[in-house]
């Protein structure tokens, strides 16, 4: 399920939250982002099987229980 409407999601057809990192810097956020876009595909792969073998969606993880 989609859960954004615009933008990157939209345009790359991304569906599913499947790996986020948490910083409390922004420059650290940006810094990783950057080295990240320099990986292959298949690193950006195993990382996120690293983490999340079965590929399930974790927005829910994040966003959810904010609801009230």
């Amino acid at each position: 399920m989609s859960y954004l409407k615009s933008g990157k999601a939209i345009k790359f057809g991304v569906s599913q939250l499947v790996y986020f990192e948490e910083f409390s810097y922004i420059r650290e956020a940006i810094y990783r982002e950057k080295c990240l876009k320099k990986w292959s595909r298949s690193c950006k792969i195993n990382l996120i099987e690293s983490h999340n073998p079965e590929w399930r969606d974790l927005y829910g993880i994040l966003f959810l229980p904010l609801k009230n």
